[in-house]
């Protein structure tokens, strides 16, 4: 599959931004897209524009010329929403993403290195260091039984926690795979209902909820746009769960507690139903949530670094012990 070139067969996010503005503020499709033109874009425009004059719907090729990831989401929101606040949700929605995700990679990218740099000190340590230093001790015929046995242990000790390193890697990937997340979220909800785990995907699922009915969609279309959106398995499968509970008669806010949602959401939610401000009451949800779940992953990621620096330290102080040996023998001989 050949790689698409920027400019020709796409408009770029930055474009999109534009004639979402330009669409915001009253500008008609094709006035819009006229005023955008430019060298980067005339060609996908001009493809578009001939779109128009065959009478073809906007509806039916709008999504064709948006990012890839763009795409999917559009063609479930025209469906729903005239095509300037289509363009406007999608950007949204895609930017908060974006900034979520670049949040979380800030917080957790040095620990996560870290604790790898850690990983890779410590297997070339046990496999290049310590043998060395070994056949160093031994070549003074001076080796204690005790110092093999401990070396023994040390190297133990150090290929279990490898062993256990990988076994909940691979026990990580299972659970995260798109076919097994759903079932991982039950059990988690299921045994800590508190979790981040859950914490955050809850708060996906609102913050998706919350701009469907910003843009005036009643909460069964928002649940059923949220399953069609297909974003990620969790959230179509919260929005699937109360769809059900409304089409067996529970009332709404009976309906959001039945489903595997975080306590807090439903705090929130209690509100907003009492309140004619119900939506900035989930907004305001969105915000406490997103500070507590940044506050522990940072809590998170300065405990992997202790644990990383202590590893580091305590290998470090054992690599000087072995270097003294070899003065301490050369001074008792």
């Amino acid at each position: 599959m050949k790689r698409r070139k920027k400019g020709i067969d796409y408009l770029d996010e930055e474009t999109l931004i534009s004639l979402s503005i330009l669409l915001q503020n009253g500008f008609s499709i094709s006035e819009s897209l006229n005023l955008i033109k430019e060298k980067k874009n005339h060609i996908v425009i001009e493809k578009m524009e001939d779109c128009f004059k065959e009478g073809t719907n906007l509806e039916s090729f709008f999504s064709s010329y948006l990012p890839k990831e763009y795409q999917k989401i559009c063609m479930a929101i025209v469906k729903v929403l005239p095509i300037d606040k289509t363009l406007a949700f999608c950007i949204d929605l895609l930017q908060k993403n974006k900034k979520r995700k670049l949040k979380i990679f800030k917080i957790l990218f040095y620990p996560i290195l870290l604790l790898f740099v850690m990983m890779i000190f410590v297997l070339l340590f046990n496999q290049i260091v310590l043998p060395m230093m070994l056949n160093l001790v031994k070549s003074f015929h001076q080796v204690d039984s005790s110092l093999e046995y401990f070396v023994s242990i040390l190297n133990y000790i150090i290929t279990f926690f490898f062993l256990c390193c990988f076994i909940l890697f691979c026990y990580i990937t299972y659970s995260l795979w798109p076919k097994n997340i759903v079932k991982s979220y039950q059990r988690i909800y299921h045994y800590f209902p508190h979790s981040l785990f859950v914490k955050y995907y809850s708060e996906q699922f609102i913050q998706l909820y919350v701009l469907c009915i910003q843009e005036g969609l009643s909460t069964k279309e928002s649940l059923d746009l949220i399953n069609q959106l297909n974003m990620h398995p969790i959230l179509s499968f919260l929005a699937e769960c109360i769809h059900l509970q409304l089409m067996e008669g529970k009332a709404y806010q009976e309906a959001f507690e039945e489903a595997m949602l975080d306590e807090e959401v439903l705090r929130f939610l209690r509100l907003s139903s009492l309140s004619l401000e119900g939506e900035e009451i989930l907004k305001t949800y969105l915000s406490f949530v997103q500070n507590k779940i940044e506050r522990t992953m940072t809590a998170y990621a300065k405990s992997i670094q202790v644990i990383s620096y202590s590893l580091i330290a305590l290998m470090i102080l054992f690599l000087y012990q072995i270097l003294l040996l070899p003065l301490q023998i050369i001074q008792n001989l």
